[in-house]
């Protein structure tokens, strides 16, 4: 339950994230490098994208595994020969969203580096 509630506070950062991403764009446009400004403004809206599907799918994830067939404890390595099978379902939801949640990173990254080499520049000297 501690990852669905830092969830609110992850999708919160992500939408100011990607807020101060687009209008940043749009208030520089004329000062950055050609191309730089819209690359950050759909850096933004796919930051927004990606935090809200990703937001669905852990809450998708959490009610299929919440009220899936009870499987008991996770199998340890010599187990899982005789472990039940997942449910497919439950299966394709979490990996997505393992997925998702990768791809935000991803996007988190890029934006930082972005922000970092626009600091440098900007700094005197």
């Amino acid at each position: 339950m501690t990852h669905a509630a830092f969830s609110f506070v992850v999708i919160t950062l992500a939408i100011i994230a990607g807020a101060m991403l687009i209008r940043f764009g749009k208030d520089h446009r004329d000062d950055l490098p050609r191309g730089l400004s819209g690359r950050l403004r759909r850096n933004g809206v796919a930051i927004h994208a990606v935090i809200a599907i990703q937001f669905a799918l852990g809450w998708f994830a959490l009610l299929a595994v919440a009220t899936g067939k009870s499987r008991g404890p996770v199998p340890t390595a010599d187990q899982l020969g005789s472990a039940p099978a997942v449910p497919l379902g439950e299966a394709l939801v979490t990996t997505a969203h393992q997925l998702n949640g990768a791809l935000y990173l991803v996007l988190i990254v890029l934006a930082w580096g972005w922000a970092r080499r626009m600091h440098r520049a900007a700094r005197p000297g």
